[in-house]
């Protein structure tokens, strides 16, 4: 990264959320994705940080060949290197997100992530088992805030159910249940859809809702589903921002 950001107004607005989860596999990498789409379907910018020793977002980005106006995804090899990406971005003035997709454990790193977001969103997936680990992640940030002097200063914390089937089946529900009466849940459920493997293998949502449209005969109708996708990530993003 370059020592001195491009000489533009700081961006004040500039928001920083932490998607984190205790466990792999509940979905954090495919919100983000979706976020990101969201944001540069909207004109605004966003930078992704792949703090994920896995580097599943990075990874993603090299494969496809991700090439955006609106969308940047880079490596954070340390928590502490945070705080550097963050005054760049807002030096630059260009950036109206950073999203940092996190790895599937606790650990010291959460902490210094923590400070430095504006807020924090838990995918969580509707088994018992992400539950309990979904409650290890609450438990942790109910403990930061019982540790911090100025409790109003540390970011927002919501969960977003996650991966959830169009036909949720009566486990699914009681879990859902739970988690409504348990922890702060975002009102708009991360539904799982066939777009976001196409994104995963392809590119972007808005992006591949627009090759659909513009593409071959007959494929525009299939555009609405990766619009809906999208529109979906939007809900969430404003509903995260809007969390007390």
């Amino acid at each position: 990264m370059p020592k001195d950001p491009p000489k533009n107004k700081p961006n004040d607005n500039m928001k920083v959320i932490a998607v984190m989860a205790r466990k792999g596999g509940s979905g954090k990498t495919t919100l983000v994705r979706a976020l990101m789409s969201a944001i540069a379907k909207s004109g605004r910018t966003c930078l992704a940080l792949d703090a994920d020793p896995q580097r599943a977002l990075i990874g993603w980005a090299k494969r496809i060949e991700l090439k955006s106006d609106r969308v940047l995804v880079e490596q954070l090899d340390q928590p502490s290197d945070l705080q550097t990406a963050i005054d760049f971005a807002w030096s630059g003035g260009k950036t109206d997100y950073i999203i940092i997709d996190t790895q599937g454990a606790g650990g010291q790193w959460a902490d210094d992530l923590a400070v430095h977001a504006d807020h924090i969103v838990c995918p969580v997936m509707l088994t018992e088992t992400d539950f309990d680990k979904t409650m290890d992640t609450f438990q942790w940030y109910q403990r930061l805030r019982d540790r911090a002097d100025d409790s109003s200063a540390l970011p927002t914390f919501t969960c977003v159910v996650s991966r959830v089937p169009r036909k949720a089946t009566k486990s699914m529900l009681a879990v859902a249940t739970k988690c409504a009466q348990t922890f702060p849940v975002l009102p708009i459920m991360f539904m799982e859809r066939g777009q976001h493997a196409d994104a995963d293998a392809e590119n972007l949502l808005h992006e591949l809702a627009d090759k659909k449209r513009n593409g071959p005969p007959f494929g525009w109708p299939h555009a609405k589903n990766f619009d809906e996708a999208v529109e979906e990530a939007a809900d969430i993003l404003k509903a995260i921002e809007e969390a007390q």
